[in-house]
């Protein structure tokens, strides 16, 4: 009984197709159409995003990198070569870093890795004292991510570097009731 069903269904689909072939080329070609169009911006999308990742990789690469200071020159011998990926100081780890992130974040950014890229410039524009620049791509990442998604972890460091530019330090006490704040949002299970 099955069969007949199937087998009546496949005599309908061929009458269809022999009464109205127009119409049905018509509708073939446009959900081909529709699914190339897709495909292909599917896969752009994907390249897109791969080529953000690589830039944002290269940048935390070296935003990551190891302070390795080489020990001082033996007497009468050529001063010791730096170890490749690493920098003599914090500060131009940091330095080197900047550009990078800069052109991550300004590469590709409406991506979760360029709003990434921007968030890291920002905690590194800090790190470096340059308040102001860092406040406003905090300001950037809320504007580019949107005020729901954005964490507070996020707004937290727009606070540090206001805090950081009112005075050059974060006063203890705030630092000790965010700490509370944490240790009780982690207590709760909302971490």
């Amino acid at each position: 009984m099955k069969e007949n069903e199937f087998a009546q269904t496949m005599a309908r689909t061929r009458d269809l197709v022999n009464e109205r072939p127009r119409e049905v080329a018509a509708m073939a070609i446009a959900v081909i159409a529709v699914a190339l169009i897709l495909g292909g911006y599917f896969a752009w999308k994907a390249s897109r995003d791969g080529k953000a990742t690589t830039l944002l990789a290269t940048a935390l690469a070296v935003t990551e990198a190891q302070v390795v200071a080489p020990p001082p020159p033996a007497p009468g011998s050529a001063p010791p070569v730096q170890p490749p990926g690493t920098f003599r100081t914090e500060r131009e780890r940091l330095d080197a870093s900047v550009p990078l992130l800069q052109r991550a974040a300004d590469a590709y950014p409406a991506s979760d890795a360029g709003i990434t890229a921007r968030y890291r410039l920002a905690a590194v524009l800090a790190e470096l004292g340059r308040f102001a620049e860092a406040e406003q791509r905090y300001q950037e990442v809320v504007q580019k991510a949107g005020a729901k998604s954005v964490s507070g972890r996020r707004q937290e460091r727009r606070r540090d570097a206001r805090l950081h530019a009112g005075g050059g330090r974060i006063p203890p006490e705030s630092l000790r009731q965010r700490s509370q704040g944490t240790a009780g949002r982690n207590q709760k299970g909302v971490g």
